[in-house]
């Protein structure tokens, strides 16, 4: 029985599933900025170059333990690791991780992978064409099998399969978010979809936003826009804490001194 291996992607419906990825028994590997989010969780962390510097910064300040890994052309720094997986499965971020985890012998489940769409840090990123990615996970069905693939939330196994019957069914998900519609049918994505792009047109956009995460004590950068759903997910502030803008100074909390015992002399 192979190992299994959780990878997060940077889709929207991942804010649907986040409780899943804090539970998971397993190596979690991650895209990009998720890092900000479940950086004592992770184990490993690829994605564009930007953000894989801004992650060693990360990883410097906080002592984190993931390990970065890159591909040939990226700029390598000491410590980080190369793919192993055959070149021409270097390619997107997302597909390259799946491949990788395939080639290692690990079974693979994911969380935030939607072929498209709205994305976390992106929330207009749907405006932006997505078909290539959909055949590049055809190509990984048909090299390695739909039996080692799980989709937490919405299975996109089916769709694969068409497509790898009649590649013109690539483009239909395209069709839809490019057209601010969602592509994924669940009630939970068209919720979590409908609020992404409200936020993804505003206009002027807001600065950016300071988070603690509550669970690891991380404080970090986000855009207004997630961290707007992540409030109307957690309006207590027990998992997430919206501090301020992030060109705020964060406001030190003033320690107020205990009140004297009558009678108790001073020193």
């Amino acid at each position: 029985m192979n190992s299994r291996v959780l990878i997060v992607g940077n889709g929207i419906s991942r804010l649907g599933h986040e409780d899943y990825i804090r539970a998971y028994q397993g190596e979690v590997w991650a895209c990009n900025y998720a890092y900000k989010e479940f950086p004592d969780i992770i184990t490993r962390l690829t994605g564009h170059d930007f953000a894989l510097v801004d992650a060693q910064a990360y990883k410097d300040e906080h002592h984190s333990k993931f390990v970065i890994y890159s591909g040939p052309i990226a700029q390598k720094r000491e410590g980080w690791k190369l793919f192993t997986c055959p070149p021409q499965w270097l390619r997107d971020s997302g597909t390259t991780m799946v491949a990788q985890a395939l080639y290692e012998g690990h079974d693979v489940d994911l969380i935030g992978f939607d072929l498209g769409g709205p994305d976390v840090n992106a929330l207009t990123q749907y405006q932006q064409d997505k078909t290539c990615w959909v055949r590049r996970w055809a190509e990984i069905v048909e090299t390695w099998g739909a039996e080692r693939l799980h989709f937490i939330g919405h299975d996109h196994l089916p769709y694969i399969k068409a497509v790898i019957l009649d590649p013109q069914r690539a483009k239909d998900y395209a069709r839809n978010y490019k057209a601010r519609r969602p592509h994924i049918a669940t009630d939970e994505y068209k919720k979590i979809h409908m609020e992404a792009i409200m936020l993804g047109k505003q206009k002027p956009a807001e600065p950016a936003k300071r988070v603690k995460y509550m669970e690891t004590g991380a404080i970090v950068t986000i855009s207004a826009a997630v961290a707007a759903i992540y409030k109307k997910k957690d309006p207590d502030g027990e998992l997430y804490r919206i501090l301020g803008d992030a060109k705020e100074e964060p406001k030190k909390e003033k320690k107020s001194k205990p009140e004297k015992e009558s009678g108790e002399a001073e020193e």
